[in-house]
């Protein structure tokens, strides 16, 4: 009657080994197999979770994207749709800043162009300078920088890097303009014990 009514946990006790015994040993044994049918299928369920929160964090990217393409043929100022791209990609990996620094031309140091999120105004007045270690070794490069609690540079970098944006996690992306770094996209937050995963 409990197993009837659900309770799968139980266990016939056998004391006899006549019909009665092997249809409570029959009993056990569907019991067992329904017990693990349903682990399996509750491991399933969050296997299948875990893909359709991965599947609408891909498609959020992709309409970001699509939204950024559109307004760029729409006509609006540059000015915003770098704002916008900022803000989009500030929804990325548990990101509390998004920042995009611009190189200038002429004096050759990178300046803050966009900032959204958390600290805003003091990003704002960040310039990075050729005299500064992170200008070559850490901006002017041809790869992704990632600066967490895994990964770090040579030098000292990450801590004078961190310090001087005041985060604990980055992740910035050179952009690229006739085979030199114009600008550097980046994604911050202050979180401990936080890593960027490969996505």
């Amino acid at each position: 009657k409990f197993i009837a009514a659900g309770d799968i946990s139980r266990n016939l006790e056998v004391k006899q080994s006549d019909e009665i015994g092997e249809l409570g040993n029959v009993l056990n044994q569907l019991t067992h197999r329904i017990r693990s049918n349903m682990d399996e299928l509750k491991d399933y369920s969050e296997k299948t979770s875990q893909i359709n929160i991965e599947i609408q964090k891909k498609i959020l990217v992709l309409s970001n994207l699509m939204q950024i393409s559109s307004l760029m043929s729409g006509g609006p100022k540059f000015e915003e749709i770098l704002k916008i791209a900022v803000e989009k990609s500030r929804a990325l990996a548990n990101s509390e800043i998004a920042f995009l620094l611009f190189k200038d031309e002429f004096k050759d140091f990178f300046r803050m162009k966009v900032v959204d999120g958390i600290k805003s105004d003091y990003l704002m007045t960040i310039e990075i300078s050729p005299k500064d270690d992170i200008y070559d070794k850490a901006l002017n490069l041809n790869k992704l920088l990632i600066l967490d609690q895994q990964n770090s540079l040579k030098d000292n970098l990450t801590v004078d890097f961190l310090a001087k944006f005041q985060v604990k996690n980055c992740l910035a992306m050179p952009i690229f303009f006739r085979d030199s770094v114009k600008a550097v996209l980046g994604i911050a937050n202050t979180l401990d014990n936080f890593s960027y995963n490969k996505d």
